[in-house]
């Protein structure tokens, strides 16, 4: 390879970029939530009994805005 291959500002950039692409991609489809098979997503919580309690409360309150969900 000679020296203005390895140095051309041009190809470092295209990398980079090309780097950042691949690495959002990546995080991305790591953060989807899981596809169930019944089409229907369900929320799990986790922690304490004040948590517990606490979504609960807003389950409710949300039947109430969306009684179909």
């Amino acid at each position: 390879m000679n020296r203005m291959n390895r140095n051309n500002p041009f190809r470092n950039s295209t990398l980079i970029a090309l780097s950042l692409t691949a690495s959002l991609t990546v995080a991305l489809v790591g953060c989807r939530p899981p596809q169930s098979e019944t089409g229907v997503t369900t929320i799990q919580n986790k922690g304490s009994d004040t948590m517990v309690n606490l979504a609960q409360a807003w389950a409710e309150a949300y039947h109430e805005v969306k009684p179909d969900v």
